[in-house]
C-alpha cells in the first residue's frame, strides 16, 4: 500500500498558517514562478563553472567533493579543548577510506593538492609535532557557504517576499556570510573570523 504525498506528516507542525512544512513535486512545479527560479538556477550553475577553475576541477571528482565535506564536518565539531576531536590527517582518513572512493595514495595526493590550491593549511599539533592537523582556509569555507547559497537561491526566487527560510547569502548574492562572524580560534590557537 503505498501513500500519497497528502498522506505523509508534515514536519514543522508550528509553521506559519498557509505555508506547509514541505512542498510536494507537484506543488513545486505548480508554483508560479517555477520557470524563473529553474532558469535562475540554470544560470547561478553555469555561472559557478566561470569560477576558480583549479577548484572546479577538483570537485568534479566525487571522492575529492566528499573529503571536501568530510573536512568542513570535522572542523565544525570540533572542541578546541579536546584534541582529540581536532582534524589530522589521520582522523580524515579513517572516516574517508571506508567510503572506499580512492586509494590511501589518492587520498595523500588529494590533500596536497586541497592544499596547493589554498583550501586547507596543515600544521603540525602543538601537543604532538608529529600528528598533521588539518584547517580549512577562508577560501574552502567561503567556497561552501557559495556553493549552499547557489542551491538556495532559487528558493529565494520562488518566494521573493523571503516566506521560505532560506540563508541571507542567498538573497544577496556571492557573499562570505561569516566574513563578519566571531572569530574562532583555531586548533592551532590563531584567531580567525
Amino acid at each position: 500500500m503505498s501513500k500519497s504525498a497528502d498522506d505523509l506528516p508534515r514536519l514543522l507542525s508550528d509553521a506559519p498558517a498557509g505555508i506547509p512544512a514541505y512542498a510536494t513535486t507537484e506543488e513545486i512545479l505548480a508554483h508560479p514562478r517555477f520557470a524563473i527560479a529553474r532558469n535562475h538556477y540554470m544560470r547561478v550553475m553555469i555561472d559557478s563553472y566561470k569560477a576558480d577553475t583549479a577548484l572546479r576541477h577538483m570537485m568534479h571528482e566525487i571522492g575529492r567533493n566528499v573529503l571536501f565535506n568530510i573536512i568542513l564536518g570535522q572542523d565544525a565539531r570540533k572542541d578546541a579543548d579536546d584534541p582529540s576531536t581536532w582534524p589530522s590527517v589521520g582522523s580524515l582518513r579513517d572516516v574517508f577510506m571506508p567510503f572506499g572512493l580512492s586509494s590511501p595514495r589518492s587520498f595523500d595526493d588529494t590533500l596536497a593538492r586541497m592544499q596547493i590550491i589554498g583550501l586547507i593549511e596543515i600544521v603540525p599539533a602543538p601537543d604532538d609535532r608529529r600528528r598533521r592537523l588539518v584547517i580549512p582556509t577562508e577560501k574552502m569555507i567561503h567556497e561552501d557557504l557559495i556553493w549552499l547559497a547557489d542551491h538556495m537561491s532559487p528558493l529565494a526566487v520562488l518566494s521573493p517576499s523571503g516566506t521560505i527560510i532560506c540563508p541571507p547569502s542567498a538573497m544577496t548574492g556571492r557573499t562570505n556570510p561569516r566574513s563578519a562572524s566571531f572569530p574562532r580560534k583555531t586548533m592551532a590557537g590563531r584567531m580567525r573570523s
